[in-house]
């Protein structure tokens, strides 16, 4: 009801107001909003797309709202006051909401700024609509020199300092921590943890047949990347599989964990000991986001299909910090290779200590404009 008839109310002109969408983006968004916020010293405010991330963000005590559907009206409903800067987040372009708020005065960056190869020909093709909204920004700041060309292409004042969602710093979890959380999840088991993350119904095939490679040397755990998967997945699971344990009963499992939940796959990358992050075996599908379990320090493996984190991915396998796989077999001999790199650990410290540079480049910019 909140989309259609807004509560919420807007009254901080000096504030600055951050836009996402998903879950996902929103908690990478909130680790930059904190380092802008500190910087800048201004309130920090979010609006958000999906209601899991409202539900994030309420419970970390943020101001929040949902947004509403992109009608002006409505946005006359909730901004009484202006913020001073609006940020919005990779691909999160709404034409009312942008130009709402840039008549008003806020100024407005698109900050991790991406365009896929297949988004660009849509725009192109409707460039009379899209033009006139990306060059409604007053920077545009792209994660990648390919992305920022698309945009450039619409004449957007564009800059680059890379992806922001890099900017992490590796998290030591203790092994108190993680006796904690295997109690948390009924996890009782001596076997090295898989976590198999945001698993779609169309690459069912393949995590089937991961888990019959691995289910001897691992305790697996599977997150759906779909709520409305979760029944689908249980049922093929069963079919195959004795020693099933489904999260949303608390049910414990023998052999394997249907992570059910929403909103608790961070805290299985933490105890994991490898990784497969899925949404990547079907070229239908285009990837998830590898850093988010590499952020603890755990062997990543991941599909061939990463359209949509193909630059992080290609930069995290120079570093040899992550490997893609064709097959099922192949995904099982890279997660034991890399669980036995003796390297590991230190590349992943290494890695990360460069993207300071890249958060520099952002205050810079903004810097600019404010």
């Amino acid at each position: 009801m909140d989309r259609i008839v807004p509560k919420y109310r807007f009254r901080d002109p000096d504030g600055f107001l951050f836009h996402a969408a998903s879950y996902g983006e929103t908690k990478a968004l909130l680790q930059f909003s904190e380092k802008i916020k500190s910087h800048f010293e201004r309130g920090v405010y979010f609006s958000v797309l999906s209601d899991s991330a409202y539900r994030f963000l309420e419970a970390k005590k943020k101001s929040v709202f949902l947004m509403p559907i992109d009608l002006l009206p409505l946005y006359s409903v909730i901004f009484k006051q202006t913020p001073t800067a609006a940020f919005f987040f990779e691909t999160e372009i709404w034409p009312s909401y942008i130009f709402f708020l840039k008549k008003r005065g806020c100024k407005l960056i698109l900050v991790n700024a991406r365009m896929s190869e297949r988004s660009f020909r849509l725009y192109r093709t409707f460039g009379f609509f899209f033009a006139p909204i990306m060059r409604s920004f007053d920077k545009i700041i792209a994660k990648s020199e390919s992305d920022a060309r698309r945009y450039r292409y619409f004449g957007a004042p564009v800059e680059v300092c890379g992806n922001i969602k890099s900017y992490r710093e590796p998290i030591q979890v203790t092994i108190e921590e993680v006796e904690n959380l295997k109690d948390e999840f009924l996890i009782d088991s001596d076997k090295p943890l898989l976590a198999i993350g945001s698993a779609h119904r169309e690459e069912l095939a393949f995590i089937l047949e991961l888990i019959r490679l691995t289910i001897d040397e691992f305790y697996v755990v599977i997150a759906p990347r779909h709520m409305e998967d979760n029944k689908l997945f249980f049922s093929k699971l069963s079919a195959e599989f004795s020693g099933i344990g489904r999260r949303s009963m608390r049910k414990s499992g023998r052999r394997i964990l249907l992570l059910d939940t929403m909103g608790e796959l961070e805290g299985i990358y933490r105890i994991a000991d490898a990784v497969f992050v899925a949404g990547s075996c079907d070229r239908r599908l285009a990837g998830h986001n590898p850093m988010e379990p590499l952020v603890y320090g755990k062997p990543v493996v991941t599909g061939i299909y990463v359209e949509s984190f193909k630059t992080e991915v290609e930069m995290l396998e120079r570093y040899n910090l992550i490997r893609r796989a064709k097959t099922p077999e192949e995904a099982h001999r890279q997660l034991l290779g890399l669980m036995d790199d003796k390297g590991f650990a230190s590349r992943v410290r290494n890695y990360f200590k460069q993207f300071k540079d890249v958060l520099d480049c952002y205050i810079n910019q903004i810097n600019e404009i404010l």
